[in-house]
């Protein structure tokens, strides 16, 4: 599935509307242009002089250039905060600096647009449905992750678990002074004959 620059851009205008301290910073970057590449997706956008996104279909040197890997996707599949690490961002150092505020900065509040569509009630049993589901999804998450470890180091003896490393170092320094003591029984034995 391919994202469409008019979707985004509509998207976070929207987000923008609700924010005019925001607006009003990406307006100051008027007629800046900036790219979002990778997988899947190849967006361009210019900001508007009233502090919006407008798409932009030609292929002019963007002033700065923002490259999601594919690798911080698989690496960070749950977690926006890890994929946000792996994101390369070149060019303009101030106008990438004023992206990356005003992206961190935007928050949806989707139970009032739930709310205009749906109505209160069901927009705030929507809201709580998405929070559960999210908690739900992060513990699944978190016990995948268990099981296949428990799994890797218990079942199929691929891994070593803690205890075994800790009883193998133990055994290797038992080695080592028992090793030092017959060392020191034969040098005494040495000694005497």
């Amino acid at each position: 599935m391919k994202l469409s620059s008019k979707i985004v851009a509509k998207l976070v205008n929207h987000l923008l509307s609700n924010d005019d301290a925001l607006t009003n910073l990406l307006a100051t970057c008027h007629p800046k242009v900036f790219h979002v590449s990778g997988p899947s997706l190849n967006l361009a956008f210019a900001v508007s002089k009233y502090g919006h996104l407008e798409p932009v279909f030609d292929k002019n040197e963007p002033d700065v250039i923002i490259k999601i890997p594919f690798k911080a996707f698989t690496d960070h599949p749950f977690d926006i905060e890890g994929v946000k690490k792996n994101v390369e961002v070149s060019g303009n150092a101030e106008f990438a600096s004023i992206l990356s505020k005003i992206l961190s900065s935007l928050n949806w509040d989707y139970e009032n647009d739930l709310s205009s569509v749906f109505g209160d009630i069901l927009a705030s049993r929507i809201t709580i449905f998405i929070h559960n589901l999210a908690q739900i999804l992060k513990e699944g998450k978190d016990s995948l992750a268990a099981n296949v470890s428990e799994y890797l180091t218990e079942e199929a003896h691929l891994l070593v678990g803690k205890h075994e490393i800790n009883s193998y170092i133990k055994d290797v320094d038992n080695l080592r002074d028992s090793v030092e003591r017959l060392t020191q029984r034969i040098s005494l034995l040495e000694e005497k004959v």
